[in-house]
């Protein structure tokens, strides 16, 4: 996707289509990706630049030029760029793959024992790994697992669940760090479940694209 929208840059950069003509095609891309391919990380990549080319219909052609001109230098490595926007997951699009680990680990966080039945569904989330990450919600799924298994040791031979984080830098021993991990695992997972809105934050160094989430 990201090619395409480089070629269709390129195109209008020489001459090829108009003004008018690019408009036309970032809007009917931002209507289709609205109905629902927002969620592919392919499109998502792109939606600071789409955003950006649907509005150039209203500035004149010097600050289209130069906006154009712009995002191509990205989209071809020669300059580096971010871009952030706050988004929320409607209802029709949410993913319920987890749909019963947040009550899990609210209960956790509250009595700090969980049943056995409880204990094996974190166990079996933590050994689901996704071999790719190709939507949104995926990426989510991806990062609360991670977190999870970050911070938690799940014993075969017990059916135990011991706060043990694989990696800290500088952290206070005085602070509650399970605290902190159990905090952000139940934000991500009301993110998830579409309850909550969060940051994605876009970043092309070299060309390159990469993607990340922030309850």
């Amino acid at each position: 996707m990201k090619n395409l929208v480089k070629l269709q840059l390129s195109r209008y950069l020489s001459n090829d289509i108009s003004k008018q003509e690019l408009y036309k095609w970032s809007l009917d891309l931002l209507h289709e990706m609205l109905k629902g391919d927002i969620f592919k990380i392919n499109y998502l990549e792109i939606w600071g630049i789409i955003t950006g080319l649907a509005g150039i219909n209203d500035m004149d052609d010097f600050y289209c030029d130069e906006m154009a001109h712009l995002f191509f230098r990205i989209l071809s490595g020669d300059e580096n760029a971010s871009f952030t926007f706050i988004m929320k997951i409607p209802k029709k699009f949410v993913v319920n793959n987890l749909s019963d680990t947040k009550k899990i680990l609210k209960k956790y966080s509250m009595s700090g024992h969980l049943s056995l039945n409880e204990i094996n569904d974190l166990k079996i989330l933590i050994g689901k790994k996704l071999n790719t990450v190709n939507t949104l919600n995926e990426l989510l799924e991806r990062q609360i697992i991670d977190i999870l298994e970050l911070g938690y040791e799940f014993w075969d031979d017990e059916y135990t669940i011991e706060f043990e984080p694989k990696s800290t830098v500088f952290i206070d021993e005085n602070v509650s760090l399970e605290e902190s991990f159990l905090s952000t695992l139940i934000a991500l997972l009301e993110c998830y479940k579409g309850e909550k809105c969060f940051f994605v934050h876009i970043s092309f160094n070299n060309g390159i694209s990469s993607i990340s989430v922030q309850a």
